[in-house]
């Protein structure tokens, strides 16, 4: 770099010159000279540095604002399906003239929207939709009761095998007067055939005694006795008919 002699005070007319390194150092002693070439370079590597760390806090922050609209907005759906959805489908899940009539269909659509929601919503609403099939159950017509004992084992088979308490409970309360005894037997032994393939040992281990003592009932108590009566026997109920007990103690078994 050549300095003319004019630009520096008091020395005589001559040029001069300066290397980088020595030009730099006498920047330093200027008072308002300007910043060196290497503190430039360190100023601008400095602020790439700061622009970087207010790029990546911008990421974050932005990832934290997604992940708050995703969780509020599956909250939105959750509480949809809770509030709108179910309810509109426990309307339709009977006939609107014959409320015995159960729509399989939709039953199957109300359990699997209840799987995809946290558990407790499948505990709050499942007992309604038992207690529906068991009413169903307690049907004079054939065909109505076939029905309702296809849907609620296909339900059962579906479910996790410690709900099965809850089910039979709910049998056994619905289904303890006149012919539903026999209806009663019938049905443990259709849910017992859907749910027996899917599950591991032991896992019936809690409905063994609930079982054993609605199946001996069905062999040896009352609800055996009226089998054997030939007015019981000659009505068109297939429940009358067969004895299941044997082969749901060996199903158990």
């Amino acid at each position: 770099v050549e300095l003319s002699s004019d630009e520096l005070d008091g020395e005589p007319d001559l040029n001069i010159s300066y290397t980088q390194d020595e030009l730099a150092a006498h920047s330093k002693n200027l008072p308002n000279g300007k910043a060196p070439i290497a503190d430039a370079e360190e100023s601008d590597e400095a602020e790439e540095v700061l622009e970087g760390e207010e790029e990546t806090t911008e990421l974050v922050s932005d990832g934290n604002e997604t992940l708050e609209s995703r969780k509020a907005q599956a909250l939105r759906i959750r509480n949809a399906v809770v509030n709108r959805i179910i309810p509109k489908l426990f309307v339709h899940t009977t006939q609107e003239r014959a409320f015995e009539v159960i729509r399989s269909k939709v039953v199957f659509a109300i359990v699997k929207l209840l799987r995809l929601l946290p558990e407790s919503m499948l505990f709050q609403k499942l007992p309604q939709l038992l207690q529906l099939l068991c009413n169903a159950l307690k049907h004079r017509t054939q065909t109505v009761r076939d029905e309702a004992r296809q849907t609620l084992a296909s339900v059962c088979g579906s479910l996790p095998s410690k709900l099965l308490p809850l089910t039979f409970r709910q049998l056994q309360l619905t289904l303890n007067l006149g012919f539903t005894k026999h209806v009663l037997g019938y049905t443990v032994h259709s849910i017992l055939e859907e749910v027996v393939p899917k599950l591991q040992v032991g896992e019936l281990d809690l409905v063994v005694p609930m079982l054993s003592e609605m199946l001996l009932e069905d062999l040896m108590g009352r609800t055996a006795e009226e089998k054997d009566i030939r007015e019981l026997k000659a009505k068109q109920m297939r429940e009358f008919k067969r004895h299941m007990s044997f082969h749901s103690f060996e199903l158990l078994a």
